[in-house]
């Protein structure tokens, strides 16, 4: 099957892998590797891309070299992994086939507690890495805090939260109804995913001023509930999908990524 990451690697002659993860529960993830320019440095740090909601792996490829955030990464030297979560066009196998119901019985909880943990263990495994810098954009943020706070033991593989427009006002778990979300939370209605938790890995998070997704109200608000807050850096004239593919992403939001990355703090 075509893949649109790996036609764009291959089109502009960047090193790459395609990877395969099975999830605890059924679920086979493709993940792409950049591999780094800089083949003088045998263990380059490691840095995870996640996706956004209803988005993929190519939309951190889709602007090409050299604005985009997988080819900038790649260019400066790091060892980029690009992961597909469950349910996009690559990443559609699983024990259940695509075509029942059962594939689909999924939300966010699910891809934040198992495909970003199994990818999580298997690019540090692969690369014999302790910890990995997770940037993320939008619902890929969200998968970050679902997986520390189901796992925390997660949190000290992160060493460093990138968020760009990251979704984080009130995330609850999923709502069953009444009468099964009294079974499985003891309450009637779903609990709140508690973020004020998060508290291991050093944040660096984006957002613009003309986003009507994650409002900068919202956004503003919603930096309560987060502690070890390094940096935040907000993008004038942008909204929410601009953070991965807008015209001037290397110069507004790339760049600022790269000196975070550098900064040895």
């Amino acid at each position: 099957m075509f893949q649109f990451c790996t036609g764009i690697l291959e089109k502009h002659n960047y090193a790459q892998q395609v990877h395969e993860v099975l999830t605890e529960d059924g679920y086979l993830l493709t993940i792409n590797r950049i591999l780094s320019k800089n083949t003088s440095d045998p263990n380059p740090k490691v840095v995870f891309l996640n996706h956004g909601f209803l988005q993929s792996a190519y939309y951190w490829l889709i602007r090409g070299p050299p604005d985009a955030l997988g080819f900038v990464l790649a260019d400066a030297g790091y060892d980029v992994w690009l992961i597909n979560n469950r349910g996009n066009g690559d990443s559609m196998t699983a024990v259940h086939p695509p075509a029942t119901d059962d594939f689909w019985n999924f939300g966010h909880d699910e891809i934040g507690l198992y495909d970003t943990p199994a990818a999580i263990d298997y690019i540090l495994d692969e690369t014999n890495q302790t910890d990995l810098t997770f940037v993320c954009h939008s619902q890929g943020c969200t998968m970050y805090y679902i997986m520390c706070l189901e796992k925390p033991e997660y949190e000290v593989k992160i060493n460093k939260l990138i968020g760009l427009a990251p979704f984080f006002d009130n995330i609850f778990k999923y709502n069953y109804g009444p009468t099964k979300n009294l079974q499985i939370y003891g309450t009637t209605s779903p609990p709140i995913y508690n973020l004020t938790l998060l508290e291991h890995s050093p944040k660096y998070l984006f957002y613009g001023d003309l986003d009507y997704t994650v409002s900068p109200r919202s956004f503003e608000h919603s930096l309560k509930q987060l502690s070890n807050v390094h940096q935040v850096i907000r993008i004038d004239g942008y909204a929410h999908c601009e953070f991965t593919f807008g015209w001037s992403v290397y110069s507004k939001v790339n760049t600022k990524i790269l000196s975070i990355l550098q900064d040895k703090n």
